[in-house]
């Protein structure tokens, strides 16, 4: 029979072995600059993300989405109330605010009037379609940076590259790799351990393989599914 918890700890530790090996191997420097350019490249995504989405969104895409949900809407009115219901109750609330043109019931009016096809069209696609373009852009100015950090990389690195075969630099450049890997294999560890806590969560705590009594028998990953523990599950023996 397996044993599900030694097998969850030996994947965490062949998980810290892996990067401990291949970081000593690569050395500090070479890890830091790679690991960088993910960081620079998802952090200036996210700085251009919003000027670039609201260009793209508003010289190329909101005038069509607009016009797209306001003639489904405009159809669904009609259908609802009828082509004649639906110009007789736009046409008795221009009388009605006509013959009121006294009182001041401007908020009310505004308030009548974000239910109408264009109102709503609007703030439809500033709610839906805007988001779901900006995460678009988003991810592609991601990858497209990275790729240009890529190459400024590839050129910095090829600097560094026999740096491990220099006398003490070398070593504690190894060393210090080492020391990089076991922090990076933590913080993807914690990240998969979360990922563990969600399928324990969905599965209702019902898997053979993956459930909290396995987990609380660990030795070593129960320490990670407790830091990463969003849903509150219970480990503790």
């Amino acid at each position: 029979m397996v044993n599900f918890a030694i097998l969850l700890d030996t994947l965490v530790l062949d998980l810290f072995i892996y990067f401990a090996v291949e970081t000593a191997r690569q050395g500090f420097i070479i890890n830091v600059v790679n690991s960088l350019r993910y960081i620079i490249a998802y952090f200036m995504a996210l700085n251009f993300s919003e000027r670039c989405t609201q260009y793209i969104y508003n010289n190329f895409i909101s005038g069509k989405a607009e016009a797209i949900i306001t003639a489904k809407l405009s159809n669904f009115y009609n259908t609802l109330l009828g082509i004649d219901g639906a110009k007789e109750l736009e046409g008795a609330a221009t009388k009605i605010k006509e013959q009121l043109s006294f009182l001041n019931l401007d908020k009310f009016w505004q308030s009548i009037d974000r239910f109408t096809a264009e109102s709503l069209s609007k703030n439809i696609a500033n709610k839906i379609v805007y988001p779901a373009v900006k995460c678009v852009v988003s991810t592609i100015l991601f990858f497209v940076i990275l790729k240009l950090c890529k190459i400024l990389a590839t050129r910095l690195l090829f600097a560094f590259k026999g740096i491990n075969r220099i006398p003490i630099v070398g070593g504690l450049n190894k060393i210090m790799g080492i020391a990089f890997g076991l922090f990076k294999a933590t913080i993807i560890t914690i990240i998969l351990a979360g990922v563990v806590d969600f399928v324990i969560l969905l599965s209702a705590d019902n898997l053979v393989w993956l459930n909290t009594s396995i987990v609380k028998n660990t030795h070593i990953a129960k320490y990670f599914l407790e830091v990463s523990n969003m849903f509150n599950l219970d480990f503790s023996i």
